[in-house]
C-alpha cells in the first residue's frame, strides 16, 4: 500500500497522449474501490499533463488535466500512463518533473508503457521494472542497462510498474 491509513494519500496520474484508457481506468477504479470499501478517503487523485491541457486517450476521449508538469503540488505517488507509440514521445517537462518528485521522495510508477518515460529519465536504473508485453523486446533493446521482466507488475522499493490494464 502506498501511504498510510492515518492520512489521505495523494496520487497523480500523468497522462501521455494516446494513453491506454483500459490501463488508466483499471488503476483509478482500484483506488476508488479502496475508498468505497474502507468507508474512508484513503486516496485522492488528480490528472496532470505536460502542458496542463486535456489529453486524449487511445479511445479518442479527452481528459482534462488539473495541472501541468510545472506544478509545485506535492504528491505521494505519480503514475505515468501511456500507450501506443510511446517510443516517439520526448517530454522534457515531464522528465524534469519526475526527477523533482523523486528528490521529494514520491513513489514513481508506470502503467502500460509509461515505463519508457521513467527509463528515459534514468529513474529506473538499479530497479526491476516491466511494461506491456508488446513492447518488451524494443524496451530491452533501447534500455539494455535495465532489468525488464515479463511479469504483470514489479514493485522495487519506490518504483511501481505494471504491464497494462489487466495488471
Amino acid at each position: 500500500m502506498i501511504g498510510s491509513l492515518d492520512t489521505t494519500t495523494r496520487i497523480c496520474f500523468y497522462l501521455v497522449p494516446n494513453f491506454s484508457l483500459l490501463a488508466f481506468s483499471s488503476a483509478l477504479e482500484a483506488l476508488r474501490m479502496a475508498n468505497y470499501n474502507s468507508g474512508q478517503k484513503l486516496y485522492e487523485w488528480c490528472l496532470v499533463s505536460t502542458d496542463g491541457e486535456s489529453v486524449t486517450s487511445s479511445s479518442g476521449i479527452p481528459f482534462p488535466a488539473s495541472h501541468s508538469a510545472q506544478t509545485r503540488e506535492r504528491y505521494d505517488a505519480i503514475f505515468v500512463c501511456s500507450g501506443l507509440n510511446v517510443h516517439l514521445i520526448r517530454d522534457e517537462a515531464g522528465t524534469n518533473w519526475f526527477k523533482q518528485l523523486d528528490k521529494q521522495g514520491a513513489v514513481l510508477g508506470a502503467i502500460c508503457t509509461g515505463t519508457y518515460l521513467l527509463a528515459r529519465a534514468e529513474l529506473l536504473n538499479d530497479h526491476r521494472c516491466t511494461l506491456h508485453w508488446e513492447n518488451l523486446a524494443a524496451a530491452r533493446e533501447e534500455f539494455p542497462q535495465l532489468v525488464i521482466s515479463a511479469e504483470l507488475f514489479e514493485i522495487d522499493r519506490k518504483r511501481y510498474t505494471c504491464a497494462g490494464g489487466t495488471a
